[in-house]
């Protein structure tokens, strides 16, 4: 006869088993339903808010993935885990280009900050850096002078006031094509066409808002028409407060007919280093090549800055 008490014991331990593969279901298909949002930034904008997070999306949602494998339904996971790796391969760099393609050009991409308290820094990376193109935001009244600064090396300047936190500029040490300059005041976009060793090219510089609730999704559509508008080949740096896997990149990228120069990786930190973003980036011709492409140091900004060597056809 079985004891009564072993009876009570192994309807707990199969009370809690049942508990257990409940509370992993659930977290498991609400870690399931964020993570898929992070691709319907087409649909609206709030999935571009959850791309800046599907790294870490990605990890949480494999994790239940993996505990699912354990306490079940073991099919489910094995197509949270599949799809968490297509998810994935979203997020993966593009490769950097062989030595291929036609003449070589630096450009160095940079947010100062608007309260940044010394300039000397930055302007000295610059210098060491040797880039051909400057693309600079967070330009308030205090440091404005950066361009003077750079003037001898970079005659070639251009800025446009933003909102609260300063403008944005490009410089460079390629002259500047006449009555070229295009300027968005509150957008956040300066603009100048130049003539580069390959021919005529614009170099833009760009900040945007930041993502849904706030005003990104209108900047979008203000920059599009005028992205589309450039007639020729487009270079631009910029702080996007936008992960390259979005469905904001992604329209950037149609309208201007570029691609993401690499992906330097995370370079701002979202309220704690340990929880890096990447949305500093330098978009290139959809022709040219990549040779390298690497982080800066911080230099008293709270961004990142990006430098890239791109072949151009």
């Amino acid at each position: 006869m079985v004891s009564p008490c072993y009876i009570k014991v192994f309807t707990s331990k199969v009370c809690r088993m049942a508990q257990v593969r409940s509370g992993v279901f659930i977290l498991w298909l609400a870690s399931a339903l964020v993570f898929v949002g992070s691709f319907a930034g087409a649909l609206h904008p709030f999935g571009d808010s959850l791309a800046v997070f599907r790294p870490y999306l990605a990890g949480v949602f494999g994790l239940l993935g993996l505990a699912m494998l354990l306490t079940g339904p073991r099919r489910l996971a094995v197509a949270g885990v599949a799809l968490t790796a297509l998810g994935g391969a979203t997020m993966i760099p593009p490769a950097t280009d062989d030595g291929a393609g036609g003449p070589a050009l630096t450009v160095y991409q940079k947010n100062l900050l608007w309260l940044l308290p010394d300039l000397a820094p930055v302007v000295a990376d610059i210098r060491a850096a040797d880039p051909d193109v400057v693309f600079l935001q967070e330009m308030h009244a205090r440091n404005r002078k950066i361009l003077d600064q750079l003037a001898p090396a970079y005659p070639s300047r251009h800025y446009c006031a933003f909102r609260t936190v300063g403008g944005v500029a490009v410089a460079s040490r390629l002259p500047v094509v006449e009555g070229s300059q295009r300027c968005v005041e509150g957008l956040g976009f300066a603009a100048m066409q130049v003539t580069g060793p390959a021919g005529p090219l614009w170099i833009v510089s760009i900040h945007l808002h930041w993502p849904w609730p706030h005003q990104q999704p209108q900047d979008l559509a203000t920059l599009r028409p005028i992205l589309a508008a450039l007639d020729g080949p487009v270079l631009i740096g910029g702080d996007f407060n936008m992960v390259p896997w979005s469905h904001t990149m992604a329209e950037i990228r149609r309208a201007s007919g570029t691609r993401h120069a690499g992906f330097p990786g995370g370079t701002f930190d979202l309220k704690h280093p340990l929880l890096p973003i990447a949305i500093d980036h330098v978009l290139m011709p959809e022709d040219a090549r990549l040779r390298s492409v690497e982080q800066r140091p911080a230099l008293g900004s709270d961004h990142r800055g990006v430098l890239a060597r791109i072949a151009l056809p």
